[in-house]
């Protein structure tokens, strides 16, 4: 695994990389991650929630300001995301082109805009082992770079992903937000450093 971490920091430079040592303590203690918006699934034509959900999004809004400032974003196939994931994580899709990283970063910040949080807010993503979440980290920074939101915010991508975060024993959930052990190995090449105990297709 430590040769596809130094691959992917490399390829990825500009982009900051947490530790999921780091990652645990920011949700451990007082299990603060947001999944900021009613679907975490953004995989749908657009990529992004249906504006027909009105009020129970604004309500969904306000609950996610008393919740905490670290909104995870799981960059992952739904298959994948189905086995298991981060809890509270979102699912975005891989492949968004400009456009679409727009909307999903207005999407992310539109509980904020009426009331700032009180910290920075943190946007880490996530996939395998963190090629296509680092992608999707460097385009979200572009976008802020570009828009300059009035939020303060950082982007993260976590190192080894969840392959790393499960082979360490730490919470997933599946589907159905039980707890679970398991993750989508992806494919036979990176499935082989996720512990073969782990593995699970579907």
């Amino acid at each position: 695994m430590e040769a596809i971490l130094f691959a992917v920091r490399t390829k990825y430079k500009d982009v900051t990389h947490i530790s999921t040592e780091e990652l645990a303590s920011w949700l451990d203690p007082q299990d603060n991650a947001v999944s900021a918006g009613l679907s975490s699934d953004l995989s749908n034509t657009d990529g992004m929630v249906p504006e027909s959900q009105g009020g129970a999004r604004d309500q969904e809004a306000k609950e996610l300001l008393d919740q905490g400032n670290i909104i995870l974003l799981d960059v992952r196939e739904e298959d994948e995301y189905n086995v298991s994931h981060l809890e509270n994580a979102r699912r975005v899709r891989d492949s968004l082109n400009a456009e679409e990283v727009e909307e999903l970063l207005k999407e992310v910040l539109k509980p904020f805009n009426e009331k700032e949080p009180e910290e920075v807010l943190k946007i880490v993503c996530y996939c395998s082992l963190g090629y296509r979440s680092s992608d999707l980290a460097r385009k979200l920074k572009t976008q802020i770079d570009k828009v300059k939101p009035s939020t303060s915010l950082q982007i993260f991508n976590l190192e080894g992903s969840i392959f790393k975060w499960a082979n360490e024993g730490r919470k997933l959930v599946d589907n159905y937000g039980n707890d679970t052990t398991y993750v989508h190995p992806y494919n036979m090449v990176f499935g082989m450093t996720l512990k073969k105990c782990l593995h699970k297709y579907k």
